[in-house]
């Protein structure tokens, strides 16, 4: 208190503009007004009084309204800071009819701690625009050409003042941001216009340039237009009037269609980017999986050409016990092949099994035949201990043998010369399920407890070690084995030590089997004649072949054209037909034999069992599809279906 006493004289003859207000339980109530700021405004001692009530009732109608809550929010700041300094801008008119005028406020404390008695100092700043704006255009030495020029270029231009409002702007750029006057800018900053989500770059920009005198050249920003966010590059120079710097002028052009095509075309680059590793990808995944696929060919390949070698010189060319070995490894390789083509279908979810009754030591001796060269060769001790007289087992015999097969290989393959290998089997029920129990153990190189953990089972990868760097890895892998036990609804476990050896227990569920008398309900075919449509000669012959063995006759022609004469001219109980042929097609002599009226069964002869070619066939008047290499079993079991039928 004892401060602002002992200054009241001063302030109150002060030609300086001071306004003191008493804040005490932050309630403003004017105290005095200076001098210097009565003779401005044009006050008698005799108004003050009602002056002060007046403004007290009504603020509003001396500060611009929206000026009012900038002015009470600084009062309220500086009352909770009494070590700073209170600087506010607002528009004042001291009467309704007079026009507003710019002021800056700069309020301090008397006393920082105990008086409540604030002092602000008026500036009129709307004289300093003035005089600067006067100077800008008396700077100008062709203001009516730099006008036009403003004017009718594009490029939207603004200047400002050291406070970084603005002072003036072309037609381009009122245009830009739909401005219809300049007074809807002037003395404004961008913050107070709300042009940026986040002003601050903007900002230190423009400061850059009226401290440092730095001249910017296109920086990218972005700004906010009628609510939309555009992509803009802004260049700005510092302003100098008589050597000092007084504001600054810039201009800026929108470039978001630009900046758009250059995400695009970023984008494009980048799912290009995306498809060519992909495509690298799938390219090595594609040559990893042939260069595994071949190890399991291999394995029966080697079964068959060393049986053929065999039986080449050997005197007894009809050894049935070496031609019934290349029979079994032909077999699985023509059923891995098959399998691998289709392996998509297990993560598709459209591999399905397809049990049927099978002898369950013939299936057992078929694999015993098909890995133990490969263990001979290795010099490997091979304990060969699986269930005897079992029976007629219900299951889907390829996968079984697949499964049990893989794991074989592996065993052989991952043990050093020398080795020992053992192939248990155990039979059990358990919950009314009957379960067969496989136990294939070797003292191999062996896989560490963390790949077995978390990587055995994923596709193409192989543990990396000194023990297997020089091993390449399984042909269909691990995880379709995996795969295919869980559809089974089995189980597959691994147990192994580095430097010790693996050993594998699968547990897979099986139905018994009763046997069938299908000799019974079998018709007898002799002397039943079959056409066979093929045209290749060897694959013609072998059916043939087979036919004769089951005394059937058999024709044979080599194209569509071929087979239509003979077919009219001759009656036969069946027709083979291939799909592919010279001169006409199998689809084509299907569909003229039908339309000629042709009732007896046609079978299609194809390697390809796509479902797109079944229904092509089935369309074209076909009644049944058998796929290529031709088994005699299979095709006693079409004969059997079909011969005796006829169909419109």
């Amino acid at each position: 208190m004892r401060h602002f006493e002992e200054s009241r004289a001063f302030i109150e003859s002060s030609l300086c503009p001071f306004v003191v207000l008493d804040t005490t339980h932050r309630k403003i109530r004017v105290v005095l007004l200076s001098k210097g700021l009565k003779d401005y405004m044009g006050l008698c001692d005799d108004d003050i009084e009602n002056y002060i009530e007046r403004f007290k009732l009504y603020p509003e109608y001396f500060i611009y309204d929206e000026d009012l809550y900038a002015m009470r929010m600084g009062l309220r700041y500086i009352y909770d800071h009494r070590n700073e300094e209170m600087r506010v801008r607002f528009r004042f008119h001291l009467r309704q009819e007079d026009p507003y005028v710019w002021f800056m406020s700069y309020g301090q404390y008397f006393n920082n701690q105990e008086d409540s008695y604030l002092m602000i100092e008026l500036h009129n700043i709307e004289n300093e625009q003035r005089e600067l704006r006067s100077a800008i255009k008396s700077s100008v030495q062709s203001h009516a050409l730099l006008e036009k020029i403003l004017d009718t270029t594009q490029t939207n231009i603004f200047w400002k003042d050291n406070e970084r409002r603005f002072l003036g702007a072309n037609k381009a750029f009122l245009q830009y941001y739909g401005f219809t006057s300049l007074d809807d800018i002037l003395g404004k900053t961008n913050e107070d216009m709300g042009w940026h989500n986040d002003p601050g770059p903007f900002k230190n920009d423009e400061e850059r340039v009226i401290k440092y005198g730095e001249s910017t050249h296109r920086i990218h920003g972005k700004c906010v237009i009628r609510g939309r966010e555009c992509d803009i590059v802004a260049s700005k120079a510092p302003l100098y009037i008589d050597g000092e710097i007084a504001g600054l002028v810039g201009s800026f052009e929108d470039v978001s269609s630009e900046y758009r095509q250059q995400k695009e075309i970023q984008k494009l680059n980048g799912a290009l980017q995306t498809a060519l590793k992909n495509e690298e990808k799938a390219n090595k995944a594609k040559s990893e999986f042939m260069a595994r696929m071949s190890h399991d060919m291999r394995t029966p390949l080697t079964t068959i050409i060393g049986l053929s070698e065999l039986a080449l010189k050997s005197d007894k060319y009809q050894d049935k016990e070496t031609m019934s070995k290349i029979m079994d490894a032909s077999r699985y390789l023509l059923e891995l092949i098959n399998d691998v083509l289709s392996s998509e279908k297990f993560d598709s979810g459209k591999m399905k099994l397809y049990a049927d009754i099978w002898d369950h030591d013939a299936i057992m001796s078929s694999i015993y035949n098909i890995v133990k060269p490969s263990a001979d060769r290795n010099k490997h001790t091979f304990v060969f201990d699986v269930k005897k007289d079992v029976g007629k087992i219900l299951i889907d015999r390829k996968w079984l043998m697949q499964i049990l097969i893989n794991i074989l290989n592996n065993a052989i393959k991952y043990t050093y010369d020398g080795g020992r290998i053992e192939w248990h089997e155990n039979i059990f029920e358990e919950n009314g399920q009957m379960i067969m129990e496989h136990e294939i153990r070797d003292n191999g190189v062996g896989i560490s407890k963390d790949f077995v953990e978390t990587k055995l089972y994923e596709p193409f990868t192989q543990e990396h070690n000194p023990l297997t760097k020089s091993r390449t890895s399984n042909g269909l892998g691990l995880s379709i084995v995996k795969k295919a036990v869980d559809l089974f609804g089995g189980s597959i476990t691994c147990h192994s030590e580095l430097g010790v050896g693996t050993t594998f227990i699968l547990r897979i569920p099986f139905g018994y089997g009763e046997e069938q008398k299908k000799e019974k309900e079998m018709q007898d075919l002799s002397g039943r004649r079959v056409l066979i449509c093929e045209d290749v000669a060897i694959n013609a012959m072998i059916v043939k072949s087979m036919l004769e063995s089951q005394k059937v006759e058999a024709d044979i022609a080599e194209d569509g054209l071929v087979g239509l004469q003979k077919a009219t001219a001759h009656s036969y109980d069946m027709i083979l037909m291939d799909m592919q042929m010279p001169r006409l097609d199998g689809l084509q002599t299907t569909k003229e034999l039908r339309r000629m009226g042709y009732r007896k069964p046609i079978i299609t002869l194809s390697a390809n069992t796509s479902k797109e070619d079944m229904e092509k066939c089935q369309q074209a008047g076909m009644n049944d599809f058998l796929e290529k290499p031709v088994t005699l079993e299979k095709l006693v079991e079409m004969m059997q279906k079909y011969v005796g039928k006829e169909f419109v």
